[in-house]
């Protein structure tokens, strides 16, 4: 190649460079981050709703991300926006942990008990331990 083919080349390269850094990829499609994480907490046994439960999010290390109360009917709804990327296999990693005065503690990954992802993570009824 000679030098003036060469600099139209790179020159070339330059410019498609320059338009894909100009216009970004899209954000993801919906449904590909989720947004909240809900479900519902009963009694084990008689499997009947427990309210005022408070329910956490904790992450693989510990750190609480969400807390949550739940109402009359068990349900509760945590927030999955201060997740740098809640894409499904990071949420999966997540820990729920349930507690009630009087009470033992229930902890479970959300790996473990979600039924369905989407922009609203769902989870399984967490049955809290009688006592």
């Amino acid at each position: 190649m000679s030098g003036l083919r060469l600099s139209r080349h790179v020159a070339g390269v330059l410019s498609v460079l320059i338009t894909l850094a100009a216009f970004p990829s899209p954000a993801a499609p919906p449904g590909d981050l989720a947004e909240t994480l809900s479900g519902r907490v009963l009694l084990a046994g008689a499997r009947t709703p427990v309210r005022g439960a408070e329910v956490t999010l904790l992450d693989r290390d510990g750190a609480i991300l969400d807390v949550g109360e739940t109402d009359p009917k068990g349900r509760f709804s945590l927030d999955l926006g201060v997740m740098d990327d809640p894409r499904q296999e990071a949420v999966v990693g997540l820990y729920l942990e349930v507690g009630v005065a009087g009470r033992r503690r229930l902890r479970v990954q959300v790996g473990n008990v979600m039924t369905s992802f989407g922009t609203e993570v769902k989870v399984g009824p967490l049955l809290l331990p009688a006592r």
